[in-house]
This record gives structure tokens, C-alpha cells and sequence, in this order.
């Protein structure tokens, strides 16, 4: 049985032996070989604008780890972004190397390399087994991520929500500066920021970008990912200022399609010039497809609620036309009496003891209009809850006065006993 030693243990007793400041481990991504990600780190920070590149893809850097066979510096800034000597080892095992050690030093750098190297060499057995955990770690945390974008979809219909959980977890899988989301308005013809993360609030204000003449624009109108390794040189990529202000340097964007239909289009940023991987490339298209179903998902659901409430409203309408239908009936029948009392008195005179009879009727009946609006208008009138007694009986007779018509429209006969 082989006993190896923990990486953090390790990456310690090679920092003791470096005398540097601070020392990094950066372990090759497989299968490609071909750049660096940072596993583990150690020794004093009194600088606090040091920061470690989480990943590195340089050619020139990688190339030259790859073909070195002792320590070696590192040109200015390669992996970190101060003005320091960076000494690297590569760690090799068999044909390939696996990864790399830098040693960081802010005053004299070391005197003896080849020590440096040898110290390297002899955990490489340790390093090798490191290498192959952080390999398999590597392998299967897309796939979690994955799992967790997933049902983040099902289990909300909060589009806002879904959509920075993407833009986080791309962020944080392709180990970029920053992530953003983009979707298409039809009616412009323009991509307008939908959320983003790692960037500035200024960012967020990013003007809206159109379709045609733009590198975004060709994204959608290709339905296609496309890359940018350096924006700075690309003409077609518009707002320029807001990269150089993010420190950003190489773009990937893939098309948010559902059904080939383009609904916009998710970005990442990096902030060092890179081309990015087959594998990269086809992971992004998953998130966008993950975030193409979210939108999908959130629009359907908020048309169903649109409908609903549509079709509220129609109830509501064809009750307040049953209830005016009612209402006029029962307007028109005082209104019938007072008319045909008038009309008789145009032939002649009643009596007095008629007249004052008509005119007791004549004022019964306006009542009774008066007392129906006073009805329609206490049932329309908003107003807060308030407990009081009342009698039961005049209320019920209130209701049935209002519904009168309505109910014996329906041929249905009520029958009250208080």
C-alpha cells in the first residue's frame, strides 16, 4: 500500500524548504494538458494586492512548464498580477507534467534551483496521487452543478432567480471573472441585460446591444457559440470601455435557443487571453440550454396567470351585466307606475282623497328607486370591515330585492320564513 501525504502538508514542507514568501500549487487540466488550475496555497500574504491567477491559460507560459526539466522563472505578472520573482517547477510524472510549483519572493530570489527542483521531485509521488483526486474532483463537479441548475428550474418559476443561479454557477465552474445573460427583444432588435455576476453595478447599466453589427448579434443570428480570445482587437464587439473597466480580456457566448429559437444569449469573461476547449464550449451550450428552458418555463407560467386573470375579469363582467339587467328590471317597474299615474291624471283630475292616495304611491315607489341605488352602492363601495349588529331579516330581504329578477329568470321560487 502506498501512503501518501495531503496535499496541503506537502505544498507546507516545500514552501519551508523554498524560504519564499508565498508558494502555489497549479495542477494541469485533463486530458488536455493545457492549462493550469490553481489547487492549493501557502506561506504569509503581506502584500495584499498579491492574487494568485485561479487559472491559467497562456500558451507561451504552458508550453515553456511543459518543456522545462528544472526550476525556472516566470516572466513579470505570468501568475500573479504584482511585480514579483516567480520561480516555477514543474511536476513531472513519466512523460507528462502534471502541474506546476511556484515559490514567490519579493527580495533576492533563491540561490540554488536545483534544490528547488529535487525537493519537487521527490513528493512527486504525493503530488501524483493529488493530481489524480483534484483530476476526478474536476470531472464530476460539472455534473453536480449541473444537478443543482436543474432543479433550481424545476422547483421555481421565479425567472430572476433561475437566471443568476446560471449565470453564478457558470462563473464559478469555468473559473472566470464574470458571467452575464442577455435576452432578445424582438420588437428592437436588441439584447438587453438580464443579470449578471462578478461584474459592477455600473455594468448592469451596460447599453443594449444590437444584432446586426455586433459580435453578440452574430451569436444569435448564427445560433451559434462563438469566441473572442482578445476583445480589445475584435471590431464587431461593441462597448469596449465596459470590458477594459472590468478587466476583461477573451469572451465565449453561446446562444439561449428553445426549439431554434433564439431567446438571447449567456457570456463568460475572462480576465487573461485564452481560447477556450471543445468540452468548455459544449458545457456553456448545457447552461444556456438549462437557462433557455427557465425562460420557457417562467413565460409559459406567467401567459397561464395572464389567462387567468383575463378570464376573472370576463366572470366579473358577465356578473355585473346579469346584475344590471336585474337592477334595470327592477327600476323600470316603479318607474312603469309612477309614469301611468301621471298619464291618467293628464285625462283628468283625480279626487283629492285619489290624489293624495296616487301621490302616497308616487312617493313609495321612489323610495324604493332610492333605496336600490343606496343597495347597488353599499355593494360596490369599498370598505373596511366593521362589526355590528344588524337584522338579519331587512338584510336577507336587501339581497333578495337586488337578485329579484335574476332569480325569477332562473324559474326559481324562495320562500322566506324569518
Amino acid at each position: 500500500m502506498i501512503h501518501t501525504v495531503a496535499l496541503d502538508e506537502v505544498l507546507t514542507r516545500l514552501h519551508i524548504c523554498s524560504r519564499a514568501e508565498q508558494t502555489a500549487l497549479y495542477f494541469m487540466a485533463y486530458p488536455g494538458y493545457n492549462n493550469l488550475i490553481l489547487c492549493e496555497t501557502t506561506g504569509s500574504n503581506p502584500r495584499p494586492e498579491r492574487y494568485w491567477r485561479p487559472h491559467l491559460a497562456d500558451a507561451d507560459t504552458i508550453q515553456a512548464i511543459q518543456e522545462a526539466t528544472q526550476a525556472f522563472p516566470l516572466p513579470d505578472k505570468s501568475i500573479t498580477r504584482t511585480q514579483e520573482q516567480s520561480i516555477a517547477i514543474p511536476i513531472v510524472h513519466g512523460d507528462d507534467t502534471i502541474g506546476v510549483v511556484v515559490h514567490c519572493y519579493t527580495g533576492k530570489g533563491p540561490k540554488n534551483l536545483q534544490a528547488l527542483y529535487h525537493a519537487v521531485q521527490q513528493q512527486s509521488k504525493n503530488l501524483f496521487a493529488g493530481w489524480v483526486e483534484f483530476t476526478i474532483a474536476e470531472q464530476s463537479r460539472p455534473l453536480s452543478i449541473l444537478f443543482n441548475i436543474a432543479g433550481s428550474i424545476s422547483s421555481s418559476l421565479d425567472l430572476d432567480r433561475v437566471l443568476l443561479n446560471v449565470v453564478e454557477q457558470a462563473t464559478v465552474l469555468f473559473r472566470v471573472k464574470m458571467s452575464s445573460l442577455m435576452l432578445l427583444n424582438c420588437k428592437t432588435q436588441e439584447l438587453e441585460m438580464q443579470t449578471a455576476y462578478g461584474c459592477s453595478l455600473e455594468y448592469l447599466d451596460k447599453p443594449n446591444v444590437p444584432i446586426h453589427g455586433s459580435i453578440l448579434g452574430r451569436v444569435v443570428l448564427e445560433n451559434n457559440l462563438i469566441q473572442v480570445e482578445r476583445i480589445a482587437s475584435e471590431p464587431a464587439y461593441l462597448h469596449k470601455e465596459f470590458a477594459k473597466k472590468e478587466g476583461v480580456q477573451s469572451l465565449l457566448a453561446a446562444p439561449i435557443s428553445f426549439k431554434n429559437t433564439v431567446l438571447g444569449v449567456l457570456n463568460i469573461y475572462s480576465s487573461i487571453p485564452r481560447r477556450w476547449q471543445r468540452s468548455e464550449m459544449e458545457l456553456l451550450q448545457t447552461f444556456a440550454n438549462h437557462a433557455a428552458v427557465a425562460i420557457t418555463n417562467a413565460r409559459v407560467h406567467n401567459q397561464v396567470v395572464s389567462m387567468e386573470e383575463q378570464l376573472q375579469v370576463s366572470a366579473k363582467l358577465a356578473s355585473v351585466g346579469e346584475l344590471a339587467a336585474g337592477l334595470a328590471h327592477e327600476i323600470r317597474n316603479p318607474l312603469a307606475v309612477i309614469n301611468m299615474l301621471i298619464h291618467s291624471w293628464k285625462s283628468s283630475l283625480p279626487a283629492p282623497q285619489d290624489f293624495a292616495d296616487d301621490v302616497e304611491v308616487i312617493a313609495q315607489k321612489i323610495t324604493d328607486l332610492n333605496t336600490l341605488v343606496s343597495d347597488l352602492l353599499s355593494l360596490a363601495r369599498p370598505r373596511p370591515l366593521m362589526k355590528a349588529v344588524c337584522n338579519l331579516q331587512e338584510m336577507t330581504e336587501r339581497v333578495l330585492r337586488l337578485l329579484h329578477h335574476r332569480i325569477s329568470l332562473q324559474k326559481v321560487q324562495i320562500e322566506s320564513r324569518f
